[in-house]
């Protein structure tokens, strides 16, 4: 396990060496720069990757991806919900029919307990193509939380016979999430049931 996490970091250490070079030689070039945030990031330095972040939307106000990253990280490692949602709401201004980014300020809704405003970005999302399973867990999510049993179970249902799985791990983990959020609830309301 060390000698895969020393691995890991030292990639980590070339791959922010091999980016930065390239920006020496095109500073303004935002895909290199947001790797070069991202890099830094998994290596656990979330100033640097916040700073680049910044420099991207300088570049370019409109990177999209800029957006989610900063309001991830504000939402996950900072855990300052107001400013995730101020980058989550840019993002949106130029962008307000991308489904990540809808789910990533849903989610960042429940956290912050604004169910009914979840619920509407949730079902907004639905309404794009492709739609993501993760707008339909999200949605099963919010309503259990909710404690809407039932409608959790329906959104799973729609979710299970509307997006076939698809071979690829981008997918297979939510559906397994899916499923066994499935499982959970039914299982309660199950044994609600036999106990009144």
């Amino acid at each position: 396990m060390a000698t895969t996490m020393g691995f890991c970091v030292a990639a980590g250490a070339e791959a922010v060496k091999l980016l930065k070079s390239v920006l020496d030689v095109i500073p303004e070039h935002v895909d290199v720069r947001r790797n070069l945030a991202k890099a830094y990031h998994e290596l656990g330095n979330i100033d640097q990757a916040k700073k680049q972040l910044g420099i991207c939307i300088q570049i370019n106000q409109k990177d999209c991806w800029s957006y989610i990253m900063l309001g991830n990280i504000y939402t996950k490692h900072e855990r300052n919900l107001d400013v995730a949602e101020f980058y989550y709401e840019c993002g949106l201004e130029h962008h307000p029919e991308d489904g990540m980014l809808l789910n990533n300020y849903a989610n960042l809704m429940i956290e912050k307990g604004n169910f009914s405003k979840a619920e509407e970005i949730f079902k907004r999302c639905l309404t794009l193509r492709p739609v993501s399973p993760n707008s339909y867990f999200g949605l099963a999510l919010l309503y259990r939380i909710t404690e809407h049993p039932e409608e959790s179970l329906k959104v799973l249902e729609r979710l299970f016979i509307l997006m076939p799985q698809t071979p690829g791990a981008d997918s297979s983990q939510i559906y397994n999430e899916a499923r066994n959020l499935y499982s959970e609830i039914s299982a309660q309301i199950k044994s609600k049931n036999t106990t009144h």
